[in-house]
């Protein structure tokens, strides 16, 4: 039977044993800090929601793996630190992703080249119809 007085060490062991229910209270005792930690750290708060949740299901996935030193929370805080890294790591890697569906820069220059194109056949254009001296010094350009 759980109490509320139990601590966590008790209760990580006690997950590990199958007691499913013992996990409700370490969610409800370390999830909000969990989640302003992630929130920090990511920036979003949507993504932050990801990652707890994830965290939340690395720690109850290795609950056997719990050494129960009394250090709960530096237990949580390292799978959270490592969600946080992997999820700045993919997010990083969309953000490449989502570059390289621009136009390369070389297009840029293309346009550019074709714009000069374009305003030196409209100056030459209008040669003819400029005074000699005026003609001459665009004709030396």
């Amino acid at each position: 039977m759980l109490t509320a007085q139990q601590d966590d060490d008790q209760l990580m062991r006690l997950v590990a044993a199958g007691a499913t229910p013992a996990f409700r209270p370490l969610v409800d005792r370390h999830d909000r800090a969990a989640r302003a930690y992630a929130a920090r750290r990511l920036g979003q708060a949507s993504l932050a929601d990801e990652v707890v949740q994830s965290t939340w299901t690395e720690v109850f996935r290795y609950a056997s793996r719990y050494e129960g030193t009394g250090r709960f929370r530096a237990f949580l805080f390292t799978i959270l630190r490592r969600q946080c890294l992997m999820a700045q790591r993919a997010r990083g890697r969309r953000e490449a992703v989502a570059l390289g569906d621009h136009e390369p820069a070389f297009i840029e220059g293309i346009e550019a080249s074709v714009a000069d194109r374009q305003a030196w056949a409209r100056v030459h254009a209008v040669l003819p119809r400029l005074s000699a001296p005026h003609r001459a010094a665009l004709e030396l350009r």
